[in-house]
């Protein structure tokens, strides 16, 4: 006599996997109230990830499980953040935090949580590419297409990932410090409030909306 199937609300063969068993269904249910789409939960499940090692995946991990879509990723983050803080556990860090000690470890996510430290150009120089794109502008003076999408993400997207919300007035500092750092691009290329509207009165964009 065969043994009963774990039963979900949504019919776990949808994931593309014939049975799961109780481990799995607990993560399923909890990247789920993330809301994640199925195809980022079933990478998940089929990459043997369970409630266990999601209480040590950092966001180097994260970015290369979930490549696109980027909305899913910072679902992600922010729910794992939140779910983690909830058990006293670390948030989701840039560093790989187990090959430091926790003395490390937790001086780097007080600095990391600081709302107000959180500037452009912390989140740039805390990043691999960040420092990168500061180091190529300082050469050629010149950001490229990809090279803002980079810095939008960074600056945008990580303090997010950190606090869930920018503010207008963050957002404004924020485009205020990326002129300082990039001189050539207008400050109001990367954030214009929403009341500022061009010559045909249409609604100025810029890189933040």
């Amino acid at each position: 006599m065969s043994s009963p199937r774990a039963e979900t609300k949504e019919e776990t063969v949808e994931l593309g996997v014939e049975e799961l068993n109780s481990e799995e269904v607990e993560t399923f249910h909890l990247l789920e109230s993330f809301g994640l789409s199925i195809d980022t939960i079933n990478t998940f499940i089929q990459q043997q990830y369970n409630l266990e090692s999601l209480k040590l995946v950092e966001r180097k991990e994260l970015e290369e499980l979930i490549p696109a879509p980027l909305s899913d990723r910072t679902k992600c983050i922010a729910g794992l953040n939140r779910w983690r803080k909830n058990q006293g556990l670390l948030p989701v860090t840039d560093c790989d935090c187990r090959k430091q000690s926790p003395a490390q470890v937790l001086s780097s996510v007080a600095e990391t949580i600081t709302r107000d430290k959180c500037t452009a150009a912390y989140l740039l120089n805390s990043s691999g590419k960040g420092k990168a794109i500061i180091q190529r502008y300082q050469e050629s003076t010149f950001l490229t297409r990809s090279d803002k999408r980079i810095i939008t993400h960074l600056v945008v997207d990580e303090f997010i990932d950190r606090f869930g919300k920018l503010t207008p007035s963050e957002l404004l500092i924020r485009s205020k410090d990326l002129h300082e750092l990039f001189p050539n691009e207008p400050q109001d290329s990367w954030y214009q409030p929403a009341n500022v509207t061009d010559s045909s009165g249409k609604k100025v964009k810029s890189l933040f909306d």
